[in-house]
């Protein structure tokens, strides 16, 4: 994954980023505490001699539905914030640790603002991650859709659903589901109004999605649901992800693009053994060897 935005950055992830082959990585975090800590990572690791990430910025703004106005952002301190309220039981989990979440005003940037500003000279950025903890509508519903798919290869995004975390609208994941669907987007798991970070591939790859990404969630997901079996003590069929079912447990969600399902409890796994072997052969990178 050459090109990588990451919206929601916390402390950064930056040797994830160089084990997946990012050379030009953009973080965008208003979060005062985590951008300290951000900021001592990034300089402690371009430090080092042997590195492979050439360019890192960061934006210290919180991305959203327009520029330059401000919000109302609420933050913890220890990582935990939003512009979204925090809703009864994340309040109630951050004043147990005898941490209050406090409230300042961030400035806002937008989706295509970044990309202007940090990556103008890619033609199409191979991974967006987003984890806004319920703000992702505002930040993708009015992003045009031509745009999405102009630019972007996958998108990895955190669907907020859970009203007692965050202060969220019960119908927003299927609002910023269907977007991305509408513009041209093929999820990987299909969502289940269930918080976590789902995977959407962009449907002008087909061929790499069908030689290069089938096959990885194919594998990614029977592997992950041989354990879920194994843990349950029960036999593995040659159809393990299309027999979910089996285990008497509907907690099963859809695979997009291979039929089967992956367990709820596994969608993180599976997310993350995705992307780490897609980095292998990128959409870009199959285009380049096909051509």
């Amino acid at each position: 994954m050459k090109t990588v935005i990451h919206i929601g950055a916390d402390q950064g992830e930056i040797e994830y980023y160089e084990e997946i082959g990012c050379k030009n990585l953009t973080y965008v975090e208003p979060d005062k505490a985590c951008l300290i800590k951000l900021k001592a990572n990034a300089s402690k690791h371009f430090q080092r001699e042997q590195r492979s990430l050439q360019h890192l910025k960061i934006i210290p703004k919180a991305c959203s539905s327009e520029r330059g106005s401000k919000l109302k952002f609420y933050a913890n301190g220890n990582g935990q914030s939003s512009v979204q309220k925090p809703g009864p039981y994340t309040k109630a989990v951050i004043e147990k640790g005898n941490r209050n979440f406090q409230e300042y005003e961030v400035e806002t940037t937008t989706l295509k603002e970044i990309y202007n500003e940090s990556l103008k000279d890619s033609n199409q950025i191979d991974y967006l991650c987003i984890d806004t903890q319920g703000h992702e509508k505002s930040i993708l519903c009015p992003t045009p859709s031509e745009f999405l798919s102009e630019m972007f290869s996958i998108i990895d995004v955190e669907l907020m659903t859970d009203q007692d975390m965050y202060e969220v609208d019960s119908n927003a994941w299927v609002e910023t589901t269907m977007h991305l669907i509408n513009s041209g987007f093929v999820p990987l798991i299909h969502p289940q109004g269930i918080t976590e970070s789902y995977i959407f591939l962009n449907s002008k790859h087909g061929k790499w999605i069908e030689n290069i990404a089938k096959p990885i969630a194919d594998s990614v997901a029977r592997n992950l649901t041989k354990q879920l079996y194994k843990s349950y003590d029960a036999q593995a069929s040659d159809h393990i992800c299309s027999h979910a079912s089996i285990l008497g447990n509907n907690s099963f969600l859809p695979l997009g693009i291979t039929g089967g399902s992956i367990n709820m409890t596994q969608i993180q796994s599976f997310r993350e053994e995705f992307i780490k072997r897609a980095s292998l052969i990128t959409p870009a990178q199959y285009e380049l060897i096909t051509s």
